[in-house]
């Protein structure tokens, strides 16, 4: 059985508007320091992270105690929306509820949903039998919701924290057995 720990990033710097530099706020760093005590760490053979820095510090104090390198798969990048949006929060429930909305230039949650299985199946093909996958919340959501067959819907992904923590586990067909979320008191 193939275990995945699917980890959005810990808590973001706002002050930092560029979505591929912003780093990790202070708690943020905390917080990621304190998801080594959360993932049974045993065993882990790969660790794969999207660009942007605050998903790679969410998963380098575990990259170093595991002494591993982390892979760096540009396909676990978040949705390109492209152009600044006044109300975030209404588009974000808008494309929950048509799933085939975008901005003009950017990608609807299918086509990230698409994208996201693409990846993932690349990344199954790995002999590892334990990953850990670091990305952002609405790159994993639309995964979770692909691999469920659309049961992870809008109210679970309203609910993910900053960092949030799913333990997949994978039959022999790479076919979701079960994916439950992971807690650590202080995350909440």
């Amino acid at each position: 059985m193939k275990q995945i720990y699917f980890i959005r990033h810990s808590v973001r710097d706002t002050s930092v508007q560029d979505d591929l530099t912003a780093p990790l706020t202070l708690k943020g760093i905390q917080l990621a320091e304190q998801l080594k005590e959360m993932i049974h760490l045993e065993n882990v053979n790969s660790i794969y992270s999207s660009p942007c820095l605050r998903s790679v510090q969410t998963v380098e104090p575990i990259s170093k105690l595991l002494n591993q390198s982390i892979v760096i798969k540009e396909e676990l990048r978040e949705r390109e929306i492209n152009e600044w949006l006044i109300d975030f929060d209404e588009f974000t429930k808008r494309q929950w509820h048509d799933r085939n909305y975008k901005t003009d230039s950017g990608e609807s949650l299918t086509e990230v949903g698409e994208r996201a299985l693409t990846c993932f199946e690349q990344i199954m093909t790995d002999a590892s039998q334990k990953i850990i996958i670091s990305s952002y919340g609405t790159f994993l959501a639309c995964l979770f919701h692909q691999l469920t067959f659309g049961k992870f819907g809008y109210t679970d992904f309203l609910n993910m924290t900053q960092p949030d923590v799913y333990l997949g586990l994978f039959d022999e067909k790479n076919q979701l057995i079960e994916l439950k979320r992971k807690t650590l008191s202080s995350l909440t």
